[in-house]
């Protein structure tokens, strides 16, 4: 028969991310929030406790987590800050592509980074023109002897400038649209790229948010992710697996709003029943005070 309800280890990452989130995603946001800096501390100890790569497979040194097991604990986390969350989970998009496509020796190298220390990752996709119309990307490649040359700018890249490896996305010379668009992994200390922090953000200003500009960066013919033209089919099998974590990471915010929101119901209350007469002022002072400071 099929069931709805969570297994017991579900119910335990939902406790266990729960109480990372109040006990120390909460007390570290606002600072975060205001320096716009990121929090690397959190990150440390979130990769301690293992919150961290969940859905690299356990060869590699992850959990091996299933989407669903990833959503409720993406979900957890948001709850807390939503900031902070997208420095934690990052690293998860920048690995599909590897999990898809990527060979046995980019999996060791590179996932292992990511397992073996608290390390990060970007996914490099997003550019000025070229948002959710992937196909319009103007970043390019063309082959130089055994090598690759990459040339373009991406945007809105999360852990942009942190990372230590990026999944990059570009197109040969002179094609258009979907036509040959190829995926790369490569480590992000390479010459000829800059990276640029971006600052000044509405919100999620824990995050690190970045440009990254690619001027000739030289790659190896083992930075090909999967064939040469697979790129497109590589990065929308990516989005098939990460995007319900979006809808995971809304209600999670949602949630917090939410309790946020039975505060001011009690204030509501208190508020009518001095109204009313049926209750003292001064005795209901001390509950309205701290159901304020609850509501935010």
């Amino acid at each position: 028969m099929l069931s709805f309800e969570l297994t017991p280890e579900q119910e335990q990452l939902k406790t266990t991310a729960r109480r990372f989130a109040e006990e120390v995603i909460v007390p570290a946001a606002p600072r975060h929030d205001e320096e716009e800096s990121f929090p690397h501390e959190v990150c440390r100890k979130a990769w301690e406790l293992g919150l961290m790569n969940v859905g690299i497979p356990r060869e590699y040194g992850g959990l091996g987590l299933g989407e669903l097991d990833t959503c409720l604990l993406v979900e957890q986390l948001n709850w807390g800050c939503s900031g902070i969350a997208n420095a934690l989970a990052a690293n998860g998009l920048a690995t599909h592509p590897l999990l898809i496509a990527g060979s046995d020796e980019q999996k060791r190298t590179y996932l292992r980074q990511l397992t073996d220390d608290c390390g990060y990752a970007a996914f490099a996709i997003t550019e000025p023109g070229a948002g959710s119309d992937v196909a319009g990307m103007q970043t390019t490649f063309k082959r130089v002897g055994d090598e690759y040359a990459i040339t373009g700018t991406k945007h809105f890249i999360s852990n942009g400038t942190v990372a230590n490896w990026y999944t990059v996305f570009a197109r040969p010379e002179k094609t258009k649209r979907h036509e040959g668009i190829t995926c790369f992994v490569f480590p992000s200390d390479l010459p000829g790229i800059t990276r640029n922090k971006m600052k000044h953000k509405l919100g999620q200003r824990a995050a690190d948010t970045a440009e990254i500009v690619f001027e000739e960066v030289r790659v190896p013919r083992k930075a090909l992710v999967g064939q040469e033209g697979q790129g497109f089919k590589i990065a929308m099998q990516t989005f098939d697996r990460s995007r319900p974590e979006i809808a995971a990471i809304a209600i999670g915010e949602l949630q917090r709003r939410a309790d946020g929101l039975s505060g001011v119901s009690r204030l509501d209350e208190l508020a009518g029943q001095v109204n009313a007469g049926a209750l003292d002022p001064y005795a209901a002072a001390d509950e309205l005070i701290a159901a304020s400071q609850d509501a935010g």
